[in-house]
């Protein structure tokens, strides 16, 4: 039997997204013939509170884009981490999320600094198209 696929669940901030992924990781865990997924969560969240931005950040173009940076750096570290062990695994967020922000808030030149940078070049289309 092969492994389930990665799971993506998107979405504006304060929708559920983290409540549904760890209902659905109790799900798999105790319905479930495959190996329970790794929970990759909060992402966003722990990068502003290790960094101490603020919402005056987020409408700051410059802070905005550093901001993202670090949320896409930190989402593909997560997801390097649980495939690397052979893991499948349930996400609140995709790669795409940083790059989504700054298209829809700031200004496509700055998303697409974003797209050039190395985990931006490493995206895959599961992170884009899920």
């Amino acid at each position: 039997m092969s492994q389930p696929p990665n799971i993506y669940i998107i979405g504006a901030q304060c929708t559920g997204k983290t409540t549904l992924v760890k209902n659905l990781h109790a799900n798999f865990e105790s319905n479930s013939s495959h190996e329970p997924p790794v929970l990759i969560i909060e992402v966003a969240r722990t990068v502003i509170k290790q960094h101490s931005f603020t919402v005056a950040d987020v409408v700051n173009p410059d802070r905005s884009i550093q901001l993202q940076s670090l949320i896409l750096q930190a989402q593909a570290s997560a997801k390097r981490q649980a495939t690397q062990t052979g893991q499948w695994f349930i996400s609140d967020r995709s790669g795409a999320d940083p790059i989504a922000y700054p298209l829809r808030y700031v200004e496509e030149r700055r998303a697409n600094q974003l797209i050039q940078s190395d985990d931006g070049v490493r995206l895959k289309p599961e992170d884009v198209d899920d």
